[in-house]
């Protein structure tokens, strides 16, 4: 395989990788929430999913346009060489939102606002990981 090919693939399938993990804890999410909480309360929750979904639509924009950059830079041999870096960040932040979600819906008893605070705590246990390198 092409070396600039096997490259350009190092940094597509974290890309999709990071977009599986995102869907796949706001789906946890809703299990956890419907379980834990209830079915009305997963209704309210769900009424902000558009409002989510925009926000990632804007914050998807900066990486789109970041690989022209990223293509600019692979021309003048001059990448980070870590693409996975953000990957393995959105695991970390899924994990944790997901084992959060149980702890404050289940054990803790705080519902539809645990599984807030364990959304948050995941988005910032992901900026946590990734801060350094930037």
């Amino acid at each position: 395989m092409n070396p600039r090919v096997k490259q350009l693939c190092s940094y597509i399938f974290p890309s999709v990788g990071s977009l599986f993990v995102t869907y796949l804890y706001n789906v946890i999410d809703g299990i956890f929430v419907g379980q834990g909480v209830g079915a009305a309360t997963l209704g309210a929750v769900n009424i902000g999913v558009p409002f989510i979904t925009f926000a990632a639509v804007i914050v998807a924009m900066f990486p789109l346009g970041g690989t022209t950059i990223i293509a600019i830079r692979m021309g003048r041999d001059d990448n980070d060489g870590s693409p996975t870096l953000s990957f393995v960040g959105m695991c970390v932040g899924a994990v944790s939102n997901i084992f959060l979600d149980w702890l404050f819906i289940f054990p803790l008893q705080m519902g539809v606002v645990g599984a807030a605070v364990a959304s948050g705590l995941g988005q910032f246990f992901h900026f946590w990981y990734c801060f350094p390198m930037f």
